[in-house]
């Protein structure tokens, strides 16, 4: 009979568990929420049992689990599960351990996804003092969690506080990274949207122009992220008059969505995008 003392044991249980994180993602991303609960239900029952509910490795299955039921919009499961989570790493750990704040950002993303901005903001401010403390103000995931911030501030038509976050954030990852990570297109995009907006067109135009080529990059040139700053772009452009731009832009932006439709089976968004150069026919 083994007991929880064996290494071997406990080492197996630990990467058994990852290795369910991992593939609970992958269904998630299928929405295959029903395999991916199962999954790691099962995963919590055995590590729960061999490594006990204050394991870090079981406090990450439980997060898991939350991100689960939040992509299943089972905000009230997600909420305990994450809680639960928490509990268990600040008390295994300390309260500024990185999976606290890993925990603090999910929290944050479930209540952006309820429309719960301000409380969604209070999360965020914590994932991101906790970041900065350990990491440092200008470490690349310190700058990860300003644009969280930024867009949650932004969502409460507090501009001038997240462009300066944005702004910061992308001369972080300039330094570190040379601007081509993931979030700082989602920087570049974000600030691009907050100028459009002040009616800096041409800085706008360049930073929608910076976060396309970034998307393309890193996530593939037919992802859906890259149409929605594609037609953000064009957007700014049927504003500011450059309507053969505009055109050109939403051209683009649609043949991307169709394009991941034909090769992934994606379905289009259901409520589409607006055609810009005013031809309300062929909406997105």
């Amino acid at each position: 009979m083994t007991t929880s003392a064996d290494p071997v044991d406990d080492d197996s249980v630990r990467q058994s568990m990852e290795q369910m994180n991992n593939l609970a993602v992958t269904l998630c991303d299928e929405e295959r929420y029903s395999e991916a609960e199962a999954l790691l239900l099962e995963g919590l029952r055995v590590g729960e049992a061999r490594l006990g509910g204050q394991d870090l490795d079981v406090a990450r299955g439980r997060r898991s689990l939350g991100n689960v039921y939040r992509c299943w919009r089972r905000f009230s499961d997600a909420k305990a599960n994450y809680l639960h989570a928490l509990g268990a790493v600040e008390t295994g750990t300390t309260p500024d351990h990185p999976e606290v704040a890993a925990t603090y950002r999910d929290l944050a993303e479930m209540h952006r996804l309820q429309g719960e901005v301000a409380e969604a903001e209070t999360y965020a401010r914590r994932a991101l003092a906790i970041t900065a403390s350990g990491l440092g103000t200008a470490h690349p995931d310190t700058a990860a969690d300003s644009v969280t911030l930024a867009v949650l501030l932004a969502k409460q038509a507090r501009y001038d506080e997240a462009e300066a976050l944005l702004r910061q954030a992308l001369t972080t990852f300039d330094a570190a990274r040379g601007g081509a990570s993931y979030m700082a297109a989602v920087a570049a995009h974000e600030l691009g949207v907050l100028l459009a907006d002040r009616g800096e067109a041409d800085e706008a135009a360049s930073l929608y122009c910076r976060s396309v080529a970034i998307k393309r990059h890193v996530l593939g040139p037919e992802h859906p992220e890259v149409a929605i700053t594609l037609h953000n772009w064009a957007l700014l452009a049927g504003a500011t008059g450059q309507v053969e731009e505009a055109r050109r832009l939403w051209a683009d932006a649609e043949a991307t969505l169709n394009a991941r439709v034909a090769t992934s089976g994606d379905r289009r968004p259901k409520d589409g995008m607006m055609n810009p150069a005013g031809e309300g026919a062929g909406d997105l």
